[in-house]
Order: C-alpha cells, then sequence, then structure tokens
C-alpha cells in the first residue's frame, strides 16, 4: 500500500453516487512539482467513501485549494496511466476562484469521528500529515 499526500486545487466541483449500500464523492485535484521549464502538472481522482464523502460535497468546488492523503494506486487504460487517491483525509486551505472562500484549515478525517468538516476556530489539533 502506497500512502500519499497531495496539495492542489481541485478540477471540478465534487459529486456524491450511490455505489451499493454505500456512496463514494468524487472529484479530481491537479498538484503541480518542480519550477521553470521543469514544471509539471499532476492530476489525480479523488473518492471519499460514506458520510464524511457527502458531507464534504458542498465545501469541495471547482479550484477549491485542498490537500488530500489517501491510498494511492495507478491504472492503465487505452495506453494512458490514471492516477487514483482513496482519500482518508482532506483539508480544505481556503480561497478558491470566483472570489470563493472556506473557512481555512478545514479537515474531515477518520480521526475526528469521521463526521462533517470543522473549520474556523474549531480546530484544536494541527492535520496529521504534517
Amino acid at each position: 500500500m502506497i500512502i500519499a499526500t497531495v496539495a492542489g486545487n481541485s478540477c471540478k466541483d465534487a459529486t456524491t453516487r450511490e455505489a451499493g449500500s454505500s456512496t463514494v464523492t468524487g472529484f479530481s485535484i491537479a498538484g503541480e512539482t518542480g519550477f521553470g521549464d521543469r514544471k509539471q502538472t499532476h492530476f489525480f481522482s479523488c473518492s471519499i467513501w460514506g458520510a464524511r464523502g457527502v458531507a464534504l460535497e458542498q465545501h469541495i468546488l471547482k479550484g477549491s485549494k485542498l490537500t488530500v492523503t489517501g491510498e494511492y494506486s495507478e491504472r492503465e487504460y487505452e495506453g494512458k496511466v490514471y492516477k487514483e487517491i482513496n482519500v482518508t483525509n482532506v483539508a480544505l486551505q481556503g480561497g478558491g476562484q470566483g472570489g470563493q472562500q472556506q473557512a481555512p484549515q478545514q479537515t474531515a478525517s477518520q480521526g475526528n469521528g469521521g463526521g462533517a468538516p470543522i473549520g474556523g476556530d474549531e480546530v484544536p489539533f494541527a492535520p496529521s500529515y504534517f
């Protein structure tokens, strides 16, 4: 198992769908590596299972700045490699396109009871990936 942490911008609004007897919320994130002529953008498909994903769906909008941590995998389809993350932790970093602002440093992780995101002054601890 490979655990990855990716910081970047959401490429589209999150969407939730039924998957058997559960729900899964999907979105994609773009992160950059390098600088100057060596800068590369990497795209990751992200999935959050259950109630946490449903609660976060309204906060993950196109252009949202976020950091995700989870199990990383790759799959190949028609000669193209797709990078996927089964998310266990999300941190909404605030800001975004179109003047939209989220509360700074909102988190939803397995460590906070798996509930809805918390934010602003309610965060009593640093995210687990720091």
